[in-house]
């Protein structure tokens, strides 16, 4: 109201804690988006997230963790239930890529003799 300019959007979400957006996202079906944390949130609470990749850092950590990204020509070539198709096929890559992640930080802060407060067991995907 202040700028005298629409909003590029018709609805804002603000969540003052991870906790609140995860309830959020446990509500919907998929996200796809470009906001990484976004998409992360959605993977947290159990649902399917795709990423639209506008920049290189999005680009880079959805190749290091093997989630699936999307260019923006690739979105609007597609239609969503394709996108989605393509999310869910993606599913094991991205399990074995966060799997190998996540076994490299657990022996690099056991090696540096930082202890861990759950056990490495529970963690396999």
């Amino acid at each position: 109201d202040i700028t005298g300019q629409a909003p590029v959007f018709k609805r804002h979400f603000l969540f003052n804690n991870a906790d609140i957006w995860r309830g959020y996202a446990t509500g919907r079906d998929a996200y796809i988006g470009d906001r990484f944390h976004g998409g992360v949130v959605f993977l947290q609470a159990g649902r399917p997230a795709g990423f639209v990749c506008c920049d290189a850092r999005v680009r880079e950590l959805t190749t290091y963790l093997g989630l699936e990204a999307f260019t923006l020509k690739q979105v609007m070539k597609s239609t969503p239930k394709r996108m989605l198709g393509q999310v869910n096929d993606g599913l094991p890559k991205f399990r074995r890529s966060y799997q190998a992640a996540l076994e490299t930080f657990m022996a690099t802060c056991e090696g540096a003799g930082l202890p861990l407060v759950y056990d490495w067991e529970s963690l396999r995907l």
